[in-house]
């Protein structure tokens, strides 16, 4: 019947939890350290509540230790260590939150140049769509915007299907962890997103749902297209387009903890891929 144990570990960002395993013997303190460790946490002791009594000895010990104690310096149980550990059964991974999903989705941790593609490609679909929106007659105020958005959002996904698959048959480090589902899930929403935030944050000035430094700040933002309509009708076409452009970059820059540039170091763990394919 295999062994059933607990003990409390603390994470390296100072967190600390107890965890439950099992494993066909209990392990000894030093192959319980050892365990923990190669997973980058610490083992922390037992609370006072938890330690084991101290028995009182009522004779002095012993002079010399017993013969079982020479494994401390021999250590037979150092070639078997990997035969309990084989054992322990993984503990499940926790279920990624709500909000936790929509970050990772909006903001995730790689660097600026590998969302330019899908960025590039959600501004030309943003285009697409906001073209084919215009014939929607008395309800183009609406199909134009929601066209785009649709647009931007396919068109990004895609061309980051297109780049996992060139990944894939390249052999280059992923641009970021995920399934296939989960990168271009993420990609889809990110393009959709930013194509809309210039008409979210218009609509929000409009009713005043923005604080009021952020509306002298940024308000003058959404304003562009219908200054350059006013200045001349010509280039409405063109600011709008810029405006995708800058929406789709801020987007692609990344805000994660260390990101102190436009491009933004590697994330943890990410390798850009090797030069010449």
């Amino acid at each position: 019947m295999p062994a059933q144990f607990s003990y409390m570990v603390q994470q390296p960002d100072g967190a600390v939890s107890t965890l439950q395993s099992e494993a066909e013997r209990a392990p000894t303190w030093g192959e319980l350290a050892d365990h923990v460790a190669s997973t980058g946490a610490q083992l922390l002791p037992a609370t006072p509540a938890q330690q084991p009594a101290v028995e009182q000895l009522s004779v002095p010990p012993p002079s010399r230790l017993p013969p079982a104690t020479q494994f401390i310096s021999n250590a037979p149980e150092a070639a078997s260590a990997p035969d309990w550990q084989a054992t322990v059964s993984p503990m499940p991974r926790a279920t990624p939150s709500l909000t936790e999903r929509a970050v990772t989705a909006i903001a995730p941790q790689r660097s600026f140049q590998s969302q330019v593609p899908s960025g590039a490609a959600a501004v030309l679909g943003g285009e697409a769509g906001a073209a084919a929106g215009m014939f929607g007659g008395p309800f183009a105020p609406v199909t134009i915007p929601l066209g785009a958005t649709v647009g931007a959002a396919l068109a990004s996904g895609g061309t980051e299907a297109a780049q996992i698959g060139l990944e894939r048959a390249m052999g280059w480090q992923p641009a970021e962890p995920g399934t296939f589902a989960q990168r271009v899930g993420g990609a889809a929403v990110r393009g959709g997103v930013f194509e809309a935030l210039p008409d979210l944050v218009r609509l929000g000035l409009k009713a005043r749902y923005l604080p009021m430094a952020l509306v002298r700040g940024a308000g003058w933002l959404p304003s562009l297209p219908r200054a350059a309509a006013v200045a001349e009708p010509g280039w409405l076409p063109l600011v709008n387009t810029l405006q995708r452009v800058g929406s789709q970059a801020v987007g692609a820059t990344p805000v994660w903890p260390g990101a102190t540039t436009v491009f933004g170091p590697p994330p943890p763990g990410y390798a850009p891929p090797p030069s010449g394919g």
